[in-house]
C-alpha cells in the first residue's frame, strides 16, 4: 500500500509579508540626516537603494491582491472533495464550483478588478465600488504598478506643481503619499520622488486595506491574519 501526499501552497502570505518587509527597508533608507552625512557617492548608492525597497514594496504588495484572488477561484480545483476549502470560509459548495468553472471558462486571464467583479456577480454579492476606499487606492497602485512593468519613457517638465505636471501619475498619486525625503524637489516625480518610503508603506497599508474590505464585503474569513 502507498500513500500519495501533495502540498498545496499558496503565495499571498509570501508577498504581503515581502512588501511589508520592503516598505520597512524603505522606511529605514528614507532618512534624511544619514543621508547628509554621506559623500556623493554615499549619497547616489543610497538613492538606489531607497527606489529598489519601494519598487519591490509596489510589485510585492500588487502580486498579493491576484495571489489572493486567484486562490478563491482555484480552491475548488485544488480541494475538490472537500465540502468547504482550507482557505476560504462562508461560501458554499455551489459558488465555489462556479468559481472553478469561470476560471476554466477563461477568467484566469482577465485583469484583477475584472475577477472581483465576476466573483461579486458568482456569489450573489454587489459588485465592489472602485470609486472609494481601499478599492480605489488599489486601482491607483496597479496603475503605477503597470506603468512600472510596462514603462514607456516619456518628457516631463521639471519644475511644475504636481496638479499641473504633464506626467499623469504625478497628477493622480502625489495626495497618496509623501514623496521621497531624501529624493527632495530636486528629482522629478518619476522615478525618484515617487519610489521613497512613502509610496512603499502605501503599497502595502493599500493591499492588506483592500484585502481585508475585499473579505468584508464577500462575508468570507481567509486562513491568514492580513
Amino acid at each position: 500500500m502507498s500513500v500519495r501526499m501533495t502540498v498545496t501552497t499558496s503565495a499571498t502570505p509570501m508577498y504581503i509579508d515581502a512588501a511589508r518587509r520592503f516598505a520597512e527597508s524603505a522606511e529605514r533608507l528614507d532618512n534624511c540626516d544619514q543621508f547628509d552625512a554621506l559623500d556623493s557617492p554615499g549619497k547616489e548608492l543610497r538613492a538606489s537603494q531607497l527606489v529598489d525597497a519601494a519598487l519591490a514594496a509596489v510589485l510585492t504588495a500588487n502580486s498579493a491582491v491576484e495571489a489572493m484572488v486567484n486562490d478563491l477561484f482555484v480552491e475548488r480545483i485544488l480541494f475538490p472533495a472537500a465540502n468547504s476549502g482550507p482557505w476560504f470560509k462562508g461560501l458554499s459548495k455551489d459558488v465555489t464550483a462556479a468559481f472553478a468553472d469561470s476560471w476554466n471558462g477563461g477568467t484566469e486571464w482577465r485583469n484583477l478588478v475584472t475577477k472581483c467583479h465576476i466573483a461579486a456577480d458568482i456569489a450573489g454579492k454587489p459588485r465592489m465600488n472602485f470609486g472609494s476606499g481601499y478599492a480605489q487606492r488599489m486601482t491607483l497602485l496597479i496603475d503605477l504598478r503597470n506603468t512600472l512593468i510596462h514603462h514607456k519613457p516619456i518628457s516631463v517638465e521639471h519644475g511644475l506643481e504636481p496638479l499641473k505636471s504633464n506626467d499623469a501619475l504625478e497628477r493622480s498619486l502625489h495626495q497618496q503619499f509623501e514623496r521621497s525625503r531624501i529624493c527632495d524637489n530636486s528629482y522629478t516625480f518619476r522615478w525618484y520622488g515617487c519610489l521613497g518610503a512613502g509610496c512603499a508603506r502605501w503599497a502595502h497599508e493599500t493591499t492588506a486595506g483592500f484585502i481585508r474590505e475585499f473579505f468584508k464585503h464577500f462575508g468570507v474569513s481567509y486562513y491568514m491574519p492580513i
